[in-house]
């Protein structure tokens, strides 16, 4: 979901990286979903990409 909304925002990762002062190569890990991000960490990218937290997770309901 990050990756859609950065680039909806028109955002490479380095530009997130900078503005987000997140490593570019943790942000690929996120959107790549080999890690999955801190709220805190989610929080910071939602007030970038004008989003909320919940847009930036996958959610899956049984």
């Amino acid at each position: 979901m990050l990756r859609e909304r950065r680039l909806a925002q028109g955002l490479t990762q380095q530009q997130l990286s900078e503005r987000s002062n997140v490593d570019k190569g943790l942000i690929g890990d996120y959107e790549n979903k080999r890690y999955i991000m801190k709220v805190t960490t989610a929080k910071v990218f939602a007030d970038i990409l004008h989003c909320s937290i919940e847009d930036l997770y996958e959610w899956h309901y049984d």
